[in-house]
């Protein structure tokens, strides 16, 4: 999959590319090895960051991805199970409320919906 380059030609063209936008150098980190690179951007990454992987080893990396566990942060558990309050029951409503045909509403037989519009 490296189409006749070195391992690392193509991270070292990307930050040759970097630093001639200004990006300074402590901010680049070259890593040819894919599972060492994906890896080093998961630890790097926080909640909320948008991280693009482009792999070769698409399988490999996705379950990289979907098992990694950042170091330092405590395993999440599933919420407990609250139980619903006790009420009473919502009012019923009369069928008769509602019209067949009200401002954009229409009810047939899979319930109530709002109505197309002439362009859909």
């Amino acid at each position: 999959a490296l189409r006749g380059r070195a391992s690392d030609e193509v991270p070292k063209l990307q930050a040759a590319r970097l630093r001639e936008l200004g990006v300074a150098d402590s901010a680049i980190s070259v890593i040819p090895d894919e599972q060492e690179a994906i890896d080093a951007a998961l630890a790097m990454g926080s909640a909320g960051d948008l991280l693009l992987i482009f792999a070769d080893a698409l399988v490999r990396s996705w379950k990289q991805v979907i098992k990694f566990k950042p170091k330092g942060v405590p395993e999440t558990r599933a919420p407990e199970k609250i139980p619903a309050p006790q009420s009473e029951p919502a009012v019923q409503v009369e069928a008769d409320f509602i019209p067949s045909q009200w401002d954009g509403v229409v009810r047939d037989e899979r319930g109530i919906h709002l109505s197309r519009e002439q362009d859909d």
